[in-house]
């Protein structure tokens, strides 16, 4: 969980969980969700990024609209480990209107694949979050990574 932080710099942490070192296995899954709120005065492009041990394995990227302020927002993922060196990461965004961080009420990710895990170590997963010109914000309100299957 995070405390409301606002981010419309090219890349910083929302939240983050400390994945141990040998726990992954075929099927372990993980959530990822955010809500918060978003604000654009520009057309810029926006991205959510999830990230395992600092390797990127999925971004969610959209254009915001050129205007909207304090427009609700949910993102949420599932990543989802195939076996201890490949997950796959599907994505959901959900926006309050045409307005805010997106043009749509909705944008769904196609699966993403990513091979060459190494999961002995400890591990940080994590939610960034990501816009190109500060004229578009997001603000989060919660975050949250949680252990859906071991």
């Amino acid at each position: 969980m995070v405390s409301p932080v606002s981010i419309n710099t090219p890349q910083a942490l929302v939240v983050s969980y400390s994945v141990p070192a040998n726990t992954i296995a075929a099927g372990t899954t993980y959530r990822v969700a955010a809500y918060g709120t978003g604000t654009s005065s520009a057309a810029n492009v926006t991205a959510f990024k999830i990230l395992y041990a600092s390797q990127a394995i999925a971004t969610l990227s959209m254009t915001a609209a050129a205007s909207g302020t304090n427009i609700a927002f949910r993102v949420e993922f599932f990543v989802t480990f195939q076996s201890t060196m490949a997950a796959e990461t599907t994505a959901i965004f959900s926006n309050n209107g045409a307005t805010g961080l997106y043009t749509a009420l909705q944008l769904i990710m196609a699966p993403t694949n990513t091979t060459g895990l190494t999961t002995t170590g400890n591990a940080n997963l994590e939610l960034d979050y990501a816009s190109a010109a500060s004229t578009t914000t997001a603000t989060f309100d919660t975050a949250i990574i949680e252990l859906v299957k071991p």
